[in-house]
């Protein structure tokens, strides 16, 4: 499953506008910062995986994002991570780079109107992201990590404004790996270390902040391998999990959807009404039972199209798929008799 999960992240960094395999680096990193404040293999395994999946139903909210903020979801999202929103300077600064002048400011009903758009977009992205996590089978706290992906330590976040301790343990690591990932990739190893000392007891958990902090060089190394998506295979915590055979249609039938509606549309023009049903990919549902040929040739497929993917958005292909050298056959199945399988339309 990680590979497969590692992949689909891929996705998520394109549609925030950041670099192809940040969720990756953040995850290595997350889990790094997991094992060295002292957490078990299942807790570690919650932080893997809630970081991989962090961002996974960003795109929930692009059409709205693309026409409340002049068009381009991508730069809205790139720009604004990169900010603190609590800090009133900053978000005005932000919306003025985004050509939110005052009439427009007021429009959208003033600060008060921003915040509500912002708690319910985030809630949105949230929820389809969380929903992919349970039908991929994941343990209850990752999906509760998904779910306080804009949480903050202050309890300045959104949706609910969690605060400390309530904001779910993996949530609060991948925080930390997402901002230091995020800066060194910006400024290198010192900007990093500096904007999460800053940020610490805003956004990030100041204890976990502080094992950053510790040793933000050599973290910042473990998260950047020469073969970056095989090291996030190989990091998965014990026990490492698989797909089960029932999950299988429902999970591929949403991976194509995925890579069909999320990843395509973003060479699309921006304010053409970008990906404005999302969460429909996140709610599908196995016409029929599948035989264990059926599961195999979806599975075949699925993993077919991941080095496609890579491929479409030229990024670098470190790894290899399935057990053949050739791209057109996976697992001894090819992808024509792929083709030929009906796993119902996604609604």
């Amino acid at each position: 499953m990680a590979g497969v999960v590692a992949a689909l992240s891929v996705v998520s960094d394109l549609a925030r506008g950041h670099p192809p395999g940040e969720a990756m680096r953040a995850c290595l990193l997350a889990t790094e910062l997991a094992r060295r404040a002292g957490l078990d293999e299942r807790r570690q395994g919650e932080v893997y995986y809630g970081t991989l999946m962090r961002f996974a139903g960003c795109a929930a909210t692009s059409h709205e994002i693309a026409a409340v903020f002049g068009g381009d979801d991508i730069v809205v999202r790139a720009r604004g991570d990169l900010i603190d929103p609590a800090e009133p300077g900053e978000a005005l600064e932000f919306l003025a780079g985004l050509g939110v002048d005052a009439a427009r400011l007021q429009a959208l009903g003033g600060p008060a109107g921003i915040g509500r758009l912002k708690a319910e977009g985030a809630r949105a992205d949230c929820e389809v992201g969380a929903d992919l996590t349970a039908r991929l089978g994941l343990p209850d706290a990752v999906r509760r990590a998904v779910l306080d992906s804009f949480e903050r330590f202050d309890g300045h976040g959104v949706p609910a404004g969690r605060a400390g301790a309530e904001v779910a343990e993996a949530s609060r690591f991948a925080a930390v790996g997402y901002a230091a990932v995020m800066f060194g990739a910006v400024g290198g190893g010192d900007v990093a270390a500096r904007t999460v000392a800053r940020w610490s007891g805003r956004a990030p958990d100041p204890e976990i902040a502080a094992v950053f902090a510790d040793a933000p060089g050599e973290l910042l190394a473990v998260c950047s391998p020469d073969g970056l998506w095989a090291a996030v295979v190989d990091a998965e915590p014990w026990p490492r999990r698989t797909f089960r055979d029932e999950a299988v249609a429902a999970c591929w039938r949403g991976w194509w959807a995925l890579t069909g509606r999320a990843g395509l549309y973003l060479g699309r023009p921006p304010g053409t009404g970008r990906q404005p049903r999302t969460s429909r990919w996140c709610r599908v549902r196995p016409r029929s039972p599948c035989s264990p040929t059926q599961f195999g040739a979806a599975r075949s497929g699925a993993l077919h199209s991941l080095p496609l993917l890579f491929r479409l958005f030229r990024i670098p292909w470190g790894g290899r798929l399935g057990r053949g050298n050739d791209d057109r056959e996976r697992e001894g199945i090819r992808r024509d008799e792929v083709a030929g399988l009906d796993f119902g339309p996604v609604r």
